[in-house]
């Protein structure tokens, strides 16, 4: 019978395991990284130009921003149902259905009609919706599967962070030399190449994972539905990271006006956004290295208080100072420091409040409220000092979610696995002076009511 370290300690799992050779870790990680980072610079290549290329075929700026609400709505609409599914279908084979939708959305820059282009956004938002879940779904899964030290996964979060954060920086000075040398449609073009590679790549290394396979697409649904009315924690980890998403959402639109607008304590004249941009992935960087940090001395919840307070503080200087450039920059690379501590730690308190059987699906569900929000300020058309007041209201929001989710329990594991064979129903621990005991297990003898007592 193999040995079992049994933790004292309500934050973290009753009995540990970690059977595995350091090797199984790392090739987890190293496929997982290299997958992702495949992921990130197709996602990240088109960006920059994505509204250059819509306006050089003629199309107004309203219309542009239909395309995005049709973006969105596609994503929260047909989105979130077909990413749901990856539970049930498999999430390696819906991290590929990410690469062939995005591929569409690519093709349609080769037809500039703006019917081709309204219509494409529909596969931008499904590969969206994709994109946010089913790759982490599958990492988590996979990573419970091979029964590795739990404190690890934070490690590997951090680490996709940084490799999208590079992914970012390198994209952006290859996107500037492909549309230099090929035109705006260049960094679409390579964008295809990638994903064609990536698709590939996750074919041949990644192995599938699922959810319940034998229950129904409408059974996860349900399930999905049933699991959030049944545990209000998960609901308000929604609640956190639709608000705080929501803020990423639009400041990605708002922040060059903001500064634009902003006409003394000039940064330089005219205004560089490109090392503007830089800065502020300079800054996320900064925050995801900070995660490892506080993440190995504190408990994920406490230190994401602090994080959404100095977000909204940030987020706040265009209100007070609306007109000095450097302030708001300053607050900008605030904001972006936060949200590189939130992205590895948003994942890691999904993979402990989440269970692995409707991951994919509770994970899309709890995407809806963001989309609505992001849906309904677009639509709102307010007005930028509104939408400073919207950014820091909802970073707030987000702290008070996460302030009422620390206060309460964290979820611990209920079965317990010993050996290969073994499954253990039931474990009486008592409190001893050491944190850490190790006991030896035999379920072939069944304990009498006396010794249990």
């Amino acid at each position: 019978m193999a040995e079992t370290q049994c933790t004292i300690n309500s934050d973290k799992p009753i009995c540990e395991k970690d059977s595995s050779p350091p090797s199984t870790f790392k090739r987890l990680q190293w496929t997982y990284l290299a997958g992702n980072f495949l992921m990130g610079a197709a996602n990240h290549l088109p960006g920059a130009y994505r509204y250059a290329i819509y306006q050089s075929y003629g199309i107004s700026r309203s219309t542009i921003e239909l395309f995005y609400v049709i973006y969105y709505g596609s994503a929260l609409f047909i989105g979130t149902f077909i990413a749901s599914l990856a539970d049930k279908i498999g999430r390696r084979l819906a991290c590929i259905l990410f690469g062939i939708f995005y591929i569409l959305y690519c093709l349609s820059f080769h037809f500039p009609s703006k019917h081709i282009l309204a219509i494409a956004t529909i596969p931008w938002g499904i590969a969206s919706a994709l994109d946010q879940t089913v790759f982490e779904a599958w990492l988590i899964t996979e990573y419970r599967k091979l029964s590795l030290d739990p404190l690890l996964l934070k490690h590997i979060l951090r680490n996709t962070s940084l490799i999208k954060i590079f992914a970012s920086i390198g994209v952006a000075f290859a996107s500037q030399f492909l549309v230099q040398s090929f035109g705006y449609i260049a960094p679409f073009n390579v964008a295809i190449g990638c994903l064609i590679v990536m698709m590939i790549f996750i074919a041949c290394t990644w192995p599938e994972n699922h959810g319940n396979k034998q229950m129904s697409s409408v059974a996860s649904l349900t399930s999905g539905f049933h699991t959030l009315r049944s545990d209000y924690r998960i609901i308000l980890l929604g609640f956190c990271t639709s608000f705080f998403e929501a803020t990423s959402y639009i400041y990605g639109i708002e922040w060059t006006p903001a500064l634009q607008n902003a006409k003394s304590m000039l940064i330089y004249n005219p205004i560089p956004l490109g090392f503007c941009f830089a800065g502020q992935l300079l800054s996320r960087f900064l925050g995801t290295i900070a995660f490892g940090l506080l993440a190995e001395r504190f408990r994920t919840e406490s230190f994401m208080i602090i994080i959404f307070c100095l977000a909204g503080i940030g987020l706040s200087v265009p209100i007070f100072l609306p007109n000095e450039q450097w302030p708001i920059m300053i607050g900008f690379c605030l904001y972006e420091f936060c949200f590189g501590v939130y992205r590895p730690a948003s994942g890691f308190l999904r993979s402990e409040y989440i269970p692995d059987e409707i991951r994919a699906t509770a994970m899309n569900y709890l995407r809806v409220p963001q989309l609505l929000l992001v849906l309904g300020i677009l639509l709102s058309h307010f007005s930028l000092t509104i939408v400073f007041f919207l950014w820091v209201f909802m970073s707030l929001s987000a702290m008070l979610c996460m302030i009422i989710l620390c206060c309460l329990k964290t979820p611990v594991e209920k079965v317990l696995v010993i050996d290969d064979q073994d499954i253990v129903d039931y474990l009486s621990v008592a409190q001893v002076d050491c944190e850490h005991i190790e006991i030896q297990l035999d379920t072939s003898v069944e304990m009498s009511d006396e010794s249990m007592a």
